[in-house]
């Protein structure tokens, strides 16, 4: 018999909800029924949830069902689209790529073990997220909604730098991950793919162009990015449990393209530890260097800094350490990453 609270996302069999956030909030204690009274297979358990979701939301629970229908990892593709269809998500959420002509397009193929994620901008002003499951690979394209002053606003942006847009290299890879990660834009007819690198003055044009069309997103504080630090952790944590056991793979996770991005996405500087210096101190390690990894990092308070730390010390072997396979220390990232999960969801 499995054991139902494996499939849970958000409850970890706390006695009170720790989001304030309305959606996790109500996931939460959709979950926690769940995991007292579902039956203990994965699709009863995903059925009792939509369930909940729909009651406590019954005219506006389509685009809910749908985001945790798309994030749910223990079902197949069959048993998703089956539930999707049971509650009429025929705009919300689609196994194919929704039809309809684009005004701009972003895929992130995360390579391994990142999920691919994206959004695109229809003509309409039809937003959608795009989500692939690990697993099976099942590509998902969630409706965030319509926004026609964002899509004007995209427009104008495209149409006032078209000439310049169409001297973008077209289907052109600007160069190798080991990873396997690449990107594809589109904006409008014109589409660019491969392996973006600002580096790279190809790179670089393409993304000067992709994050002033990403500013405009913000700026209408429309959601485009589907990463969350839950699954950052999981996604790079899983990842040093591969390490532990192969250190060859070391090599792929300080080479990857995946890891800064997600650092970078999530607000985390590379500042070489001068934020976490200038709080904690620059011997703050060695001063507890007889305690536990665990025991050190819970002294840590602050999510922001803790994300900044992490992201130097990738950076550090990936760009200084004379011998990283030798001093990499997978035990550091993994204290790390539970700490920063557990900020993360007190900061909710």
């Amino acid at each position: 018999m499995q054991n139902k609270q494996n499939f849970c996302q958000y409850y970890n069999n706390e006695d009170e909800c720790p989001y304030k956030k309305d959606y996790k909030g109500r996931i939460w204690t959709a979950e926690k029924l769940a995991s007292e009274r579902a039956n203990a297979n994965a699709y009863e358990f995903l059925s009792f949830v939509a369930a909940h979701i729909s009651k406590w939301d019954p005219y506006g629970f389509a685009p809910n069902i749908a985001h945790y229908i798309a994030e749910f990892r223990f079902c197949s593709f069959e048993q998703k689209m089956k539930l999707a269809q049971a509650y009429g998500l025929n705009e919300e959420l689609l196994f194919e790529k929704p039809k309809g002509r684009t005004v701009f397009e972003y895929i992130d193929e995360g390579g391994f073990p990142c999920h691919t994620r994206g959004y695109l901008l229809y003509f309409d002003g039809r937003i959608y997220s795009v989500y692939e499951d690990c697993p099976e690979h099942i590509r998902m394209y969630i409706l965030e909604g319509t926004h026609k002053p964002l899509l004007n606003k995209v427009k104008a942006l495209i149409h006032d730098n078209w000439e310049n847009i169409q001297k973008l290299p077209k289907e052109t890879t600007f160069g190798e991950c080991d990873d396997g990660s690449y990107q594809h834009y589109k904006f409008l007819s014109k589409q660019c793919h491969g392996y973006m690198m600002e580096l790279t003055e190809d790179g670089k044009e393409v993304l000067y162009f992709a994050k002033k069309i990403d500013y405009i997103f913000h700026y209408h504080h429309v959601p485009i990015n589907v990463l969350e630090p839950n699954d950052f952790v999981e996604c790079w944590d899983n990842f040093i449990d591969l390490i532990i056991t192969d250190k060859v793979k070391i090599h792929s996770f300080l080479d990857s393209r995946s890891f800064p991005e997600d650092c970078e996405v999530l607000g985390f500087n590379m500042d070489c530890f001068e934020s976490f210096n200038k709080k904690y101190g620059n011997d703050f390690f060695n001063k507890y260097g007889d305690e536990k990894l665990e025991r050190v990092f819970s002294l840590i308070d602050d999510y922001q800094i803790l994300g900044n730390a992490i992201y130097s010390q990738w950076r550090y072997y990936n760009h200084w350490a004379y011998d990283p396979i030798a001093e990499f220390d997978a035990n550091w990232f993994k204290a790390a990453f539970k700490r920063l999960k557990e900020l993360w969801e007190k900061q909710e």
